[in-house]
């Protein structure tokens, strides 16, 4: 989650509509700080998950420090709402191992935007997204109560091995909403995931 940071300046949090806490009241140059994010062997693409009212701004993507090397930016588009999240996508210059990623926000007067989460992009081996089923989390092919079962573990845990089969609506987290969704979708009530429109 956005909110996990270790530093920042300006910033406040407040209860996200998706779940958890967002980073938010952003203004120009306020910053938040991610402590050892790892990058793996080359991250070259971030999706940030944001939500900005009518406005807009910029978030400059540093590492090791808010005047660090300036690895990315990311221009925020308007999405409707201080709640109404979308995930944009930068391109990073391609950074491997493990450094402190530091946000630096940019923008005009007032309030800019508000991010609720990140993930970064590393392609694996020679293609640039790991091939995937959603539901499918323990990848033996298909989507059933074994899965479920996995989901649920997983929410209760707070943590998951690979986020990508699991975030079913798309958030870039892994919530109740999830297994909800995954248990919808194996009793008929849904035929897809929000995630895969």
């Amino acid at each position: 989650e956005a909110s996990s940071f270790f530093d920042q300046s300006g910033i406040e949090t407040e209860n996200c509509s998706e779940g958890g806490l967002d980073v938010a009241f952003i203004e120009n140059g306020d910053y938040v700080g991610y402590k050892d994010v790892d990058f793996g062997t080359g991250a070259n693409a971030i999706d940030i998950r944001v939500a900005a009212n009518s406005g807009g701004g910029t978030i400059e993507l540093h590492l090791d420090g808010p005047t660090g090397k300036l690895i990315g930016t990311l221009d925020v588009e308007p999405t409707g709402g201080w709640q109404d999240w979308a995930t944009q996508r930068a391109s990073l210059t391609e950074t491997s191992g493990k450094h402190d990623l530091y946000m630096v926000f940019k923008g005009g007067e007032g309030y800019l935007f508000n991010v609720a989460a990140f993930k970064l992009n590393v392609p694996g081996g020679t293609s640039v997204t790991k091939d995937y089923i959603l539901g499918d989390l323990n990848d033996d092919k298909k989507v059933d109560a074994r899965d479920l079962t996995e989901l649920k573990k997983a929410v209760k845990a707070g943590t998951i091995d690979e986020l990508d089969p699991a975030d079913l609506d798309g958030d870039l987290d892994l919530t109740a909403e999830d297994a909800k969704l995954l248990r919808d979708y194996l009793t008929g009530k849904i035929e897809s995931f929000p995630a895969a429109e």
